[in-house]
């Protein structure tokens, strides 16, 4: 496999993880009444103000997915760059 297949593969699977948690990430900002386009810093602190709240382990695994979304958000802009310094255009 070349690395530009490898590259293409991984882009691939994280914008599939990105789009499982990205549902999550609506349902939240609905159970925390926020109404209209979701804005994914404001869904992340609510999250993360509920679980050091401690109200419960499900607040706890509510931030963790939203910190793997941030995470997962940042790897693809990365693979994304060196795809366009790499093959010289964007996707």
């Amino acid at each position: 496999m070349s690395a530009h297949s490898t590259l293409v593969n991984d882009l691939r699977a994280i914008q599939h993880q990105i789009r499982a948690l990205e549902g999550r990430e609506r349902t939240l900002a609905a159970q925390y009444g926020m109404i209209g386009d979701i804005d994914s810093v404001e869904v992340f602190d609510e999250a993360k103000r509920r679980a050091f709240a401690k109200l419960g382990s499900s607040f706890e695994d509510d931030l963790r997915a939203m910190n793997r979304l941030m995470f997962l958000r940042l790897q693809l802009a990365q693979l994304r760059h060196s795809y366009t310094v790499s093959y010289g255009n964007s996707m």
